[in-house]
């Protein structure tokens, strides 16, 4: 009767009543066993929160397959048909993130302290559908990922592509940066591939290698690549801090070419060793700067992959006091793509 009253209650449809009844009837004869019913009374729950799920759609601007995304995962909820509608009309009005704490800075904050307690049970009863159907572009022009999708959602603040940004929280355009693929550096593609024989020509010019220890260079670069471990690096320049620091000088340089690559190698070099976690962290800080200058964004948040916990950036120096918070990829000599640092919020943090 539940399914009937739905059908006859003119406030929620849309469509014409007989037609889908008539595909509800025709559903229920095929009905083999309990999962084609659940299947059938899902259909009809979405029916019943179309009209709302296409107020939260014209207030988002979302494309029919997003809304259908929406609908498909209300109608899965199993909970009162007042609590579902009045959750979607939180989406369209107030939202349900507390975007003070989304956009902390340096403090890393998970879902469930981010969202509305309130709403909190509603949101984690519809999230995995939205985050496993929600593709990277929706119909939309250009690419649009899961996160901008999802956060969009849950706020009316928060507007995807915000141009320049991923998405603009009350007017501050942020880069959204989600699970492995965050990249911080040069604007586009700049490869350092094949420039090994540049900085080996440096190193040979100011003489702390030979041609032979220039030979060997070319001949491995991938083992002159910055890491948290740098000591086979140390050991090739005879572990001699003069040398070690020019040398450091010379790659920092030519992956930085606006920045001061001695002072740089000068504060995380000690003796002959160089501290790893201290050049992760200027090297993040100067990759944060030189992309914050191509792309004039105001901050960036950066997601787990699963896309449960945010930390939020806005300057070089958070990004630097983040670098505990942050897996990274260093660049490459031999990476064809670019001289970026690749980023990746740790999952437990």
């Amino acid at each position: 009767m539940k399914i009937i009253d739905i059908l006859t209650d003119d406030y929620h449809l849309d469509e014409t009543p007989a037609q889908v009844r008539a595909d509800i009837v025709q559903k229920v004869n095929k009905i083999a066993d309990e999962p084609d019913l659940i299947n059938i009374l899902q259909y009809a729950n979405q029916y019943a929160f179309k009209k709302d799920v296409t107020k939260l759609s014209t207030v988002k601007g979302y494309k029919e397959n997003v809304s259908n995304i929406i609908l498909q995962a209300v109608g899965k909820v199993n909970a009162p048909e007042t609590q579902v509608r009045a959750f979607l009309k939180r989406l369209a009005t107030d939202g349900i993130i507390k975007e003070n704490l989304l956009m902390t800075p340096g403090a890393v904050h998970s879902m469930d302290e981010i969202i509305d307690n309130k709403w909190l049970p509603m949101f984690k009863a519809i999230q995995l559908d939205l985050f496993e159907k929600i593709s990277g572009k929706m119909g939309e022009k250009g690419d649009v990922g899961k996160g901008e999708y999802l956060l969009s959602i849950l706020s009316p603040r928060i507007v995807r592509r915000g141009a320049p940004g991923d998405i603009a929280i009350d007017k501050v355009k942020i880069e959204l940066k989600a699970g492995s693929s965050g990249r911080l550096g040069p604007s586009g593609s700049q490869s350092l591939a094949g420039r090994i024989a540049e900085f080996g020509a440096h190193c040979l010019k100011s003489k702390i290698i030979d041609q032979q220890g220039f030979q060997a260079m070319i001949a491995n670069p991938v083992a002159f690549n910055p890491s948290l471990n740098m000591t086979a690096f140390c050991q090739f320049f005879g572990n001699n801090p003069a040398h070690i620091k020019k040398a450091l000088g010379f790659m920092l340089k030519m992956h930085y070419p606006g920045a001061n690559g001695n002072t740089m190698a000068n504060s995380v070099v000690t003796g002959a060793n160089i501290d790893g976690n201290a050049l992760k962290a200027k090297m993040l800080e100067m990759s944060y700067h030189v992309y914050q200058q191509a792309k004039q964004f105001d901050g960036v948040i950066l997601t787990d992959y699963g896309i449960n916990k945010y930390l939020y950036i806005n300057t070089p120096a958070s990004i630097a006091s983040a670098a505990p918070f942050l897996t990274v990829k260093f660049p490459s000599w031999t990476d064809t793509q670019s001289n970026c640092m690749k980023i990746q919020l740790k999952g437990r943090t």
